[in-house]
This record gives C-alpha cells, sequence and structure tokens, in this order.
C-alpha cells in the first residue's frame, strides 16, 4: 500500500482517525486524475506534526502589502498576534471551529485533512453586505518536513459580495513540508465572491482543493497564481446548481528547477442559462513540469449554456515540460461550447526584433512573457499585487 509516512507520536489525532489514515492510500497512476503524479519525493519524509509559532512579524514573509483584514494560519493553527479581524464588523462574520466530520471515503488527502486538521476557518457574510474591504488569509509553513492541515469555510448569503485573497508560502529556511489544503464555498443567490490565491511555498509542497456551489444568479471569479513548489496540486471543483450564474476560472503557473504545478478544474452545469469562462496559462522554465486537466459538463437539463475554456502554455526551455487536457462533456443540444490549447515557444522573429532594437536577451524575453500573461495578470485588480505576481514569475 502506498502512503505517506508520518511520526505518529508528534500528532494529536486518536486511535480511529489513525485507522482511518492508516487503511487510506495514496492515488495511483493509473488513475486518470493523478496519472502524471510522482510520489517519490513525498514518500522519503518522515513527516511530523509538533509545530510551535515562530512567527513575530509579517514583514519577515515575502507578502506585497496587505489591505483589509489579515487572517493568519501558521503551521495550520491561528495566529492571533499576527492576524487582524476587527472584533464588530456589520456584515461578517468570523469563527475557528474544531473539525467534527466524520471521515468519508474520498482521496487520500481529503480523509488526511479531516482527521489531522486542527481547527477550520469560518467566514460568513450576512444577506445584502457588500464587503468592501478585502479579506486576506495567509497560510504560512515555517516547520521543516511538518504534515500542516488547513481548512477554509466560506458562506456568502443573498446579494452579499467579497473578496478574499490567500497566500500560501513558507518561511526562508523551511523544506520538505506539506501543506494539505481544503476549502468549501457556498455562493447564495445574487452572491459575488472573486477568490486571489497566490501559491509559492518555495522548496515545500501543497495540496489543494476547493469545492464550490453556485446558487441561482451568483458570481464566482477565482484567480490562481502558482509560481513555485516541488509539488503543487490544485483541485477546482464548482457545481453550477442555480440558473444565470457567471463562473470565470483564471490562471497563471510557473514551474522551473524539477518543480512540478498540476492544475485540475471542473464545471459542472446543472441548470440553464448559464455562462463559465476558464483560462489558464502556463510558463514552463528549465526543468518544470506543468499539468492542465480542465472540464467543463454541460448537463441534459441545463439548455443555453455557454462554456468556453482555454489553456496557452509556452516552453522557455528545451527541456521543459506540459501536459494540456482540455475536456468538454455536454449532454444539451442548445449551448455554445469551445475548448483549445496550445502549447509551444516565444516566436524567434518577435525575439530578434526586440534584440535588433538594443534590448537584452533577458529583457527581451520579459517583454514576451508580459504579454503572453497579460490578459490573466489585468484579472488581479489590486496592483501591488500585480506588481508582486511580476516580480514573482520574472525571477523564477
Amino acid at each position: 500500500m502506498s502512503t505517506l509516512n508520518f511520526n505518529k507520536d508528534s500528532f494529536s489525532i486518536d486511535n480511529l482517525s489513525w485507522a482511518s489514515v492508516d487503511s487510506a492510500k495514496l492515488p495511483e497512476k493509473s488513475e486518470e486524475n493523478w496519472k502524471y503524479l510522482k510520489w517519490g519525493k513525498l514518500k522519503k519524509i518522515n513527516f511530523h506534526g509538533d509545530f510551535k509559532n515562530y512567527l513575530s512579524n509579517l514583514d519577515d514573509l515575502d507578502l506585497p502589502q496587505l489591505d483589509g483584514y489579515t487572517i493568519v494560519i501558521e503551521n495550520g493553527v491561528f495566529n492571533d498576534k499576527l492576524s487582524h479581524i476587527p472584533t464588530h464588523l456589520d456584515g461578517l462574520e468570523f469563527s475557528f471551529t474544531k473539525n467534527t466530520s466524520e471521515v468519508k471515503e474520498d482521496s487520500y488527502f481529503d480523509i488526511l485533512n479531516t482527521c489531522f486538521v486542527n481547527k477550520s476557518v469560518n467566514i460568513r457574510t450576512v444577506a445584502n453586505a457588500i464587503i468592501k474591504e478585502p479579506i486576506n488569509i495567509v497560510n504560512v509553513i515555517t516547520s521543516s518536513e511538518g504534515f500542516v492541515n488547513t481548512n477554509t469555510h466560506l458562506y456568502l448569503s443573498t446579494n452579499s459580495s467579497l473578496t478574499l485573497n490567500e497566500f500560501y508560502l513558507a518561511s526562508d529556511k523551511t523544506t520538505n513540508g506539506l501543506t494539505n489544503h481544503q476549502c468549501s464555498i457556498s455562493i447564495d443567490k445574487e452572491a459575488k465572491l472573486v477568490l486571489n490565491r497566490y501559491q509559492y511555498p518555495n522548496h515545500n509542497f501543497q495540496i489543494c482543493k476547493d469545492v464550490i456551489l453556485q446558487e441561482e444568479d451568483s458570481y464566482y471569479t477565482s484567480n490562481n497564481f502558482s509560481s513555485s513548489g516541488i509539488l503543487v496540486r490544485n483541485d477546482v471543483r464548482v457545481k453550477v446548481s442555480g440558473e444565470n450564474c457567471h463562473t470565470e476560472l483564471n490562471g497563471i503557473f510557473t514551474p522551473s528547477s524539477n518543480e512540478f504545478i498540476d492544475n485540475h478544474t471542473l464545471i459542472d452545469h446543472v441548470a440553464p442559462n448559464c455562462k463559465s469562462f476558464e483560462n489558464y496559462k502556463g510558463l514552463i522554465k528549465s526543468n518544470g513540469i506543468g499539468v492542465f486537466n480542465g472540464k467543463v459538463i454541460v448537463e441534459k437539463d441545463a439548455q443555453r449554456i455557454e462554456a468556453f475554456q482555454q489553456n496557452n502554455n509556452i516552453l522557455i526551455h528545451d527541456d521543459s515540460t506540459v501536459y494540456s487536457k482540455p475536456e468538454l462533456e455536454i449532454y444539451a443540444d442548445d449551448v455554445k461550447c469551445s475548448h483549445g490549447s496550445t502549447t509551444g515557444q516565444f516566436d524567434d522573429e518577435a525575439l530578434f526584433y526586440l534584440r535588433s532594437r538594443g534590448l537584452s536577451q533577458d529583457s527581451a524575453m520579459e517583454y514576451l512573457t508580459l504579454g503572453f500573461v497579460h490578459e490573466i495578470l489585468d484579472c488581479f485588480k489590486n496592483l501591488n499585487h500585480r506588481e508582486f505576481i511580476l516580480k514573482k514569475f520574472l525571477l523564477n
């Protein structure tokens, strides 16, 4: 049986949870959704759960300017000293609760999250509340070879709106740690959520899964930026259960130097008269491996759906690798749907033109890179965060 290794004495979970952990197994390469992942590096580590809060200042972390409210989760535990949450805010409710969910027979990492998570972060908007200030969740791992589990529950009530920024990173000297994150999102009638996610765990691992439920007339936008990590896996599953919904998934992923970034998305249109747009761009550098597997399902009764999916990739070096598989499953007959994928390298003539105008090789590549990603970059509305992304993928 293929499993991860744990120093059991360092974790505070009961025997029943350990029984669930021990009986679970890692996904195998024969499973379509996991076929490109190699578990060798993860299986060599003996993960521990003995954590302390080491951070004394957010300035020690590589973060852009954070406006609004900030929740800091260090090694899976709420760091109240570094967090900034108002004691009272009209329209917004925060809570931190122990996980009492029963273990469900889903994926390996779902089981681990249920068994190991300390407390869940719960955020709820009140009906008709327009939250103007963004919420920032900073998820940081500061212990090498640590196994961290985090869980977020987000509920947007009717006709409310919210912007959430999530950061996943590690402190400078932290290596071979694993963050296993789960997020459940419910978006009620006429509510609007924008989720911006920034992933740069560097010499660490991250598994991330989002499950989103949209009710009628709701709006959901996800902007995802993955710039580094030994292994980063993103699972996004959106169920559009109400009519007249807008769903948008945007992403940039930039693996390099033996890094592996894997994106799997699913948009399931159950109700009619909805629109979905998906646009992911991969910028794959030397020895990096990227994956995009996106599926859109249009159910039988979901007539008059407009669904568009695109994945474009640039291989910066000859040893860069990307696997792309956009998919459509359409069971309705009155739809407008398309999907596509391109993979290639920057045009030599464009590069020569820029060089002939006096630009260095590096500067010319930067211009071409910006031209390639700008439409995704523009989805991140905060200018400070946009500059932060630019710095990350140009330096990575």
